[in-house]
């Protein structure tokens, strides 16, 4: 060895890393589209943890946290008060939410975010929209007409249809067919005066001939209120009230 110089060992260190096994699926999260005012609505928030720890699974409406069930926790369920959100703690835990006495401010987007504790921290969330629907308190109401009519003479009848929302649409039936277009005038959708309802209304102009009369000389007039909404997966909601004009 020359004087002066040192030894240079190389020392070369393997270290082996293990993969985290384990896994956080998110199945699904289910929302009702569409939901009846004054009813519930059950929020499903569907997941698998393999070989991890849920640490909370929380829901948010609108972006804001309304609910958290933490599993570790003696008392592991907490809500957050928001406006239009009721839950019912009794129907709810780690994977379900109940909304009880759903009103207009209930619509929104409600989101679930599913945790996992450590050493992976996972985090799966997912969303669904809620629209909340107004059905009309009352059948809708005619107003017009007379006691008697004879052939020859012309009805004018309004129909009005209250405090709904979406605003119902108004058919007309003579005799239980429906009426002829030409027979029937539409009038502008307005608010009504409860806030965020609306009142839709409808006339008929109808000049009377012999046919619109039964053998004992009868004649029906009835118009009809419905409420149609078609969500996302096709599903139609119908609501149809009918009234008769007992005058006719």
């Amino acid at each position: 060895m020359r004087k002066g110089v040192c030894p240079v060992v190389l020392v070369l260190v393997a270290s082996l890393v293990c993969p985290i096994i384990g896994s956080l699926v998110l199945k699904s999260v289910e929302v009702p589209t569409l939901n009846i005012a004054g009813g519930n609505a059950v929020l499903l928030c569907d997941f698998e943890a393999i070989d991890e720890q849920i640490y909370s699974v929380k829901w948010y409406k609108g972006g804001r946290e309304i609910y958290r069930y933490l599993p570790s926790r003696r008392k592991p369920l907490t809500v957050y008060p928001r406006p239009g959100v009721h839950i019912d703690k009794s129907a709810s835990n780690i994977s379900t939410v109940t909304l009880a006495n759903l009103t207009l401010k209930s619509t929104g987007r409600y989101r679930c975010e599913v945790s996992s504790e450590a050493p992976k921290f996972s985090t799966k969330s997912g969303f669904g929209d809620l629209i909340v629907l107004v059905l009309p308190s009352s059948p809708p109401i005619i107003k017009g007409g007379k006691e008697d009519y004879s052939p020859g003479e012309t009805v004018h009848l309004n129909c009005s249809s209250f405090n709904s929302k979406p605003a119902a649409d108004i058919n007309w039936f003579i005799n239980n067919k429906p009426a002829n277009s030409t027979n029937v005038v539409e009038h502008p959708v307005v608010a009504s005066r409860k806030p965020g309802l609306y009142t839709s209304s409808s006339s008929l102009f109808l000049t009377l001939s012999e046919q619109h009369f039964d053998t004992k000389g009868k004649l029906t007039i009835s118009c009809e209120a419905t409420i149609r909404l078609a969500d996302w997966t096709n599903h139609t909601l119908a609501f149809t009230s009918t009234n008769e004009n007992p005058s006719v």
